[in-house]
């Protein structure tokens, strides 16, 4: 992901408090506060937490990570 773009996103769990700043860790998106991760799958993070993840995406992405041993 470009850096640039990076700067501009926070995660919506910490971002209301003032926090949130990501970072880029095995290709997904992890936040330096909570520590919540955000897959990244074909360039666009997912920026769901699970509170927030009403049609089970989260768990979609998991399982197909796992069954085919690549990222999404």
């Amino acid at each position: 992901m470009v850096l640039q773009q990076l700067v501009n996103l926070r995660c919506p769990a910490c971002a209301p408090a003032g926090g949130g700043a990501l970072s880029e860790v095995a290709g997904d998106l992890a936040c330096n506060d909570c520590g919540q991760t955000y897959p990244v799958v074909e360039g666009v993070p997912v920026m769901l937490t699970e509170a927030t993840d009403h049609f089970g995406l989260l768990k979609e992405i998991a399982n197909t990570r796992g069954s085919n041993g690549t990222s999404a």
